[in-house]
């Protein structure tokens, strides 16, 4: 598909997908090997971390493409849903290993969540991170692809409507 490693980068206008408004975070890329990850960096918050108390929650919306709504997705590949956003905390501990569960039951590592979203449509997530990082804050919010089942091929899809509250 052209790409020299993955991306993700804010995307609008025809062909695009948005849950609400006009504009939604697109993320792809192309797995070469197995047990292919990536990690991007999405937000920095370093500089004014985001303190996390025992009634944080992240949400959001994810839209997984298949072939279907992508050529840039092989014919029959669900690589695509192999996607989760991820933290980095003040302890330099990660969210992807925490253990912590969505509301549908399923850890919050993208290589968990591969076979349990729904491709070419918004699937909305919500993970209780306070019941696992309370007292900590918020250093980075990054965006990660894991594909440990040897899969290769391209993925794409798309990311809306993060909130996260307390």
């Amino acid at each position: 598909c052209g790409l020299t490693g993955p991306e993700a980068g804010v995307r609008s206008g025809s062909g695009e997908q948005a849950h609400t408004g006009t504009a939604a975070l697109m993320y792809s890329g192309n797995a070469t090997a197995s047990n292919a990850h990536a990690y991007m960096q999405v937000i920095d918050l370093s500089a004014a971390p985001l303190p996390v108390d025992a009634n944080t929650v992240l949400t959001y919306w994810i839209f997984p493409q298949s072939n279907a709504t992508s050529t840039w997705v092989p014919a029959g590949s669900t690589d695509s849903e192999c996607v989760a956003v991820d933290m980095i905390f003040s302890d330099g501990s990660d969210l992807r290993d925490s253990g912590v569960k969505d509301t549908a039951g399923v850890t919050d590592h993208p290589a968990d969540t591969c076979g349990h979203l729904t491709l070419d449509t918004w699937n909305e997530i919500t993970v209780d991170i306070g019941s696992v990082k309370s007292g900590l804050s918020i250093d980075k919010i990054t965006l990660g692809y894991d594909q440990a089942s040897g899969a290769s091929g391209g993925y794409r899809g798309y990311i809306d409507d993060l909130s996260i509250e307390g």
